[in-house]
């Protein structure tokens, strides 16, 4: 995102009125602002005017000034794609100067800048894998331990099979130091979990003539070692060129048989054209740019049992980049998938901050500690073993910082990943039995607990709708209605028919507590009345599961009436509307085997009783009321789950980063019992007596005093948004910051914040299946967007009258279309 600061730049003497900066002082100036001695410097070798441009690889920034000096500033040279790096404009006569932040050095840059300063490398404790093998270092290169014969597979270690390419590019400016140890490090975890040598086969850069130099962390260029464990034995058998990548997939070809594993790591530079007509995995030694079509008919060309597939850094950009989302589709769209019975891909992202000193990917680095237990906090479910779910999970759960581009894995089946470490299935495998789950969020594939939310009402897999089948997002009292729940089974076997569904409303909530909130066991105290807290939907027994058929879903629908909300009215100031006082929250259990949650009754906070289990699920999403011209509201309780102390915690979210911080109004009222707990204190906000204001995209209401006995209510009004997916997220917190429980707000489909103009669609349709999007090229458009439901950007084009939406799974996706006036449009659609 570009963010702007003008400062103005005070010489140390006073300058005469005809002064002019040159270029060292513009120069110095930034070396000023900055405050550091380790980033690299770089000036423009001409000056600019008002309009002139710098081309990006990503875009393209102007200059502002009628005439202006530009420094750029790289904080992370070694970095060979996106990163964090900053333009300085410096006017020419006043010394004032403009920031800009992005993520992507300048083309041509050898050709039309000067190198002012050269990073300087910090200094590292432990040495890379390739600085202790150039040092002869006595101590052995293999930094992990050998893993325990427990933790691996009860097979024998021939079925076992590696490849490692390293797409180093023909430039050795490209060919870095870390991409060595990216594939050393890969090499020795293979080795450490019993791969055999002759089975891992290695394309990388060696001694021979043509073969670029690897650029070390100093400047320097050596010859590409091919000894990657230190036993003095070259362990490189292909060049890293187009013949040496074919030779070693014709070779693998010849050996490998259905009973086999086969792990695929690539890392290296990625590239792609610049008519975006196709995708390139990488950009090999000899100058040829390996495209996923390519790699995927290699694939496609292998007898293979379970494959893994590990993409590294800008090659992983270079697969997600159009049209071609992850490694996953890619392959799917090829069909990759109906022929392997196993299969599993992990986009690892480019690592904008690779470990502090670039000796190694930090995902690389972290995935292989946990995959060879030098680490501690992986085995996520104590069982002892390390899946590829926990390894990749640690892995991205260690990162220091977030990546440019997102991690991504995916298995087919869904269950895999989390049964299956690098050398084989682990022990009770459940990927081939029946195993039934349901989604706490789209990314959630029944991983116990589910780590890749923080949000425990949010589930897309529980809704409710009237009896013609459309879906209702506002109930009306004593009206007949199906809920609806959507169970999937991730396993390889049919389910057995005996498993039963229970489905629990209570009056939505931000807090409450299992049981009491779901079963009537407790009654809430609104201002002297107790009113129910909330029933059980299905029958004592539970609503009766049909088979569910493996690697499918069905999707059960429960009748229910819901209560008359007049038994609530006394509960809040803010009801203007009976039939619309606020909506119900909504908790489903699936029993299945031993496995029935909550089926003991003992008290446990919503957050963990829903994340905890895959059988467990909640939602409680408020589809905020239109009320005046620019204003949405709703009216939300909150429940403590027990007498103390709490906080309020609230998000706003949107698709689209760069809209976060465009002017929006969000407004809380406090009830008087609520307003009466709270001190008055908050980060984020501003108290007007009256009502308090949101000033941030993360805000807290602190020190908020709370009875368990109490149904307190609030009032949510968004006005004057300019969000055009607007979410806004109030959970309770505990002291130590641990969410309980929540509400999601959220603006009703087709609505808008204010003019029309904001997210007018003239220019956007779909043809009738809806997997097409045209738009019209005359209206000056710079760039087209598809974003999914989790945030995602999973299509983008240039220059294009369409955007092909085949391969893209069902769901609710929103178009955004920029123009070059900078104004935006926006069409939400339902594939």
């Amino acid at each position: 995102m570009k963010r702007l600061s003008v400062l103005i730049f005070a010489f140390l003497c006073i300058l005469s009125t005809y002064a002019v900066i040159q270029k060292n002082d513009a120069i110095r100036l930034i070396e000023k602002v900055t405050n550091d001695s380790i980033s690299e410097i770089w000036v423009a070798n001409q000056q600019f005017k008002q309009g002139d441009t710098i081309f990006l690889w990503n875009g393209y920034i102007t200059c502002p000034f009628k005439e202006a000096w530009i420094v750029f500033v790289d904080y992370h040279p070694m970095q060979n794609w996106a990163h964090e790096c900053t333009y300085f404009y410096v006017d020419k006569i006043s010394g004032e100067y403009v920031r800009i932040d992005k993520n992507m050095p300048p083309q041509k840059i050898s050709e039309r800048w000067t190198q002012y300063r050269n990073f300087v490398t910090p200094n590292r404790g432990n040495r890379s894998l390739l600085q202790r093998l150039l040092a002869n270092d006595s101590t052995p290169v293999i930094p992990h331990r050998y893993q325990s014969e427990e933790n691996r597979s009860e097979q024998t270690n021939s079925h076992l099979y590696a490849v490692i390419i390293d797409f180093c590019s023909p430039d050795p400016t490209y060919n870095h130091e870390r991409l060595w140890n990216d594939c050393a490090t890969m090499y020795n975890t293979f080795r450490n979990n019993g791969y055999p040598r002759e089975n891992i086969l290695v394309a990388m850069p060696d001694d021979s003539e043509g073969m670029p130099l690897l650029r070390l962390v100093d400047g320097s260029f050596i010859q590409s070692p091919t000894d990657l464990d230190g036993d003095g034995l070259s362990d490189v058998m292909y060049p890293a060129t187009r013949n040496g990548v074919d030779d070693l997939f014709y070779d693998i070809s010849h050996v490998l048989t259905e009973n086999d594993i086969l792990t695929v790591y690539l890392t290296g530079h990625g590239d792609y054209p610049q008519d975006y007509s196709f995708n390139y995995v990488g950009w090999l030694a000899d100058n040829v740019r390996y495209s996923d079509a390519y790699l995927v008919q290699q694939l496609l060309g292998l007898n293979i049992g379970t494959l893994h597939l590990i993409v590294q850094r800008n090659i992983a950009y270079s697969f997600t980049y159009e049209d071609k989302i992850t490694p996953y589709d890619t392959i799917e769209y090829n069909n990759i998938l109906t022929k392997n019975p196993h299969f599993h891909a992990v986009l690892s992202a480019d690592d904008v901050h690779a470990t502090p000193n670039y000796y190694i990917d930090e995902y690389t680095e972290r995935w292989a500690d946990a995959v060879n237990g030098n680490a501690t906090g992986f085995d996520l479910n104590g069982d002892g073993y390390t899946s590829m779910y926990e390894a990749h999970t640690y892995a991205i759960s260690n990162h220091s910082t977030s990546p440019y581009y997102r991690f991504y894995q995916e298995s087919l089946p869904v269950c895999l990943k989390y049964n299956l470490s690098l050398t084989g299935t682990l022990p009770n495998n459940p990927c081939i039995f029946s195993d039934l789950y349901m989604k706490d969020n789209y990314a959630d594939y029944g991983g116990e607990p589910n780590t890749s939310t923080e949000l425990s009402y949010i589930s897309p897999d529980i809704w409710v709708e009237d009896l013609n089948g459309n879906m209702v997002n506002t109930l009306m009292s004593n009206e007949t209605y199906n809920v609806c729940v959507r169970i999937h089974n991730r396993g390889s076997e049919d389910s057995n028919g005996n498993e039963t569904l229970h489905i629990h409303w209570t009056k939505a909530v931000i807090g409450g507590k299992w049981p009491d909130s779901w079963n009537g066991f407790g009654l809430y105290d609104c201002n002297g009345t107790a009113v129910n807290t909330g029933m059980e939907i299905t029958p004592e027994e539970g609503f009766a599961l049909p088979v569910i058929p493996a690697e499918n879903e069905y999707i059960a629908r429960v009748e229910w009436t819901t209560p008359d909300n007049h038994d609530y009215a006394v509960c809040s100031e803010f009801a203007n509307n009976i039939n619309e006082l606020w909506h119900y929250c909504l908790l489903a259990r699936l029993y299945e085997d031993n496995d029935t949650p909550g089926s003991d009754m003992v008290y446990q906070p919503l957050q963990s009783f829903v994340l905890n289990s895959n059988n467990v699920i909640s939602r409680n999403i408020t589809i905020m009321n239109n009320i005046d011209t620019d204003i949405f509201g709703s009216v939300i309780s909150v429940v403590a789950p027990y007498s103390g102390e709490f906080s309020l915690s609230g998000r706003l979210y949107s698709y689209f980063e760069e809209f976060m911080h465009e002017d929006f109004v969000i407004n809380l009222y406090l009830d008087d019992n609520l307003y009466a707990s709270w001190n008055g204190e908050g980060i984020g906000i501003t108290n007007h007596g009256d009502r308090i204001q949101i000033l941030h995209p993360i805000s807290t209401l602190q020190n908020l005093y709370l009875d368990e006995h109490v149904l307190y209510t609030l009032k949510v009004e968004v006005e004057n948004g300019d969000l055009p997916d607007f979410r806004f997220d109030l959970a309770l917190t505990d002291e130590n910051g641990i969410k309980l429980g929540g509400e999601s707000f959220q603006i009703p489909e087709g609505d808008v914040f204010s003019s029309p103009q904001r997210r007018e669609e003239r220019n956007i349709s779909e043809n009738a299946t809806k997997n097409e999007i045209r738009y019209d090229l005359n209206a000056g458009i710079q760039r087209v967007i598809v974003v999914n439901a989790l945030g995602q950007v999973v299509a983008q084009a240039k220059d294009l009258a369409t955007i092909n939406m085949n391969g893209l799974s069902s769901g609710i996706y929103i178009i955004a279309v920029e123009y070059i006036n900078e104004s935006k449009q926006y069409k939400t659609i339902q594939l």
